[in-house]
């Protein structure tokens, strides 16, 4: 039951796919690092974007 609670705690509201949608657009890259403007997230989405932000190729450190 712990497990469905925690999954089921994962998911994301439409409106959180807007801002990601939003902070995308704004993602800049400077040698291996990567910038992302987010105007209104909760940490776990701070984070997740984050993490998707260093998977570009080359980038090493974001900040969001």
């Amino acid at each position: 039951m712990n497990l469905i609670n925690e999954l089921r705690g994962n998911e994301i509201s439409l409106q959180d796919l807007h801002w990601y949608a939003e902070a995308f657009k704004t993602v800049e890259i400077y040698d291996e690092i990567g910038f992302l403007r987010l105007e209104s997230v909760n940490d776990s989405l701070l984070g997740a974007a984050g993490d998707i932000v260093v998977s570009v190729a080359g980038v090493n450190v974001e900040v969001s």
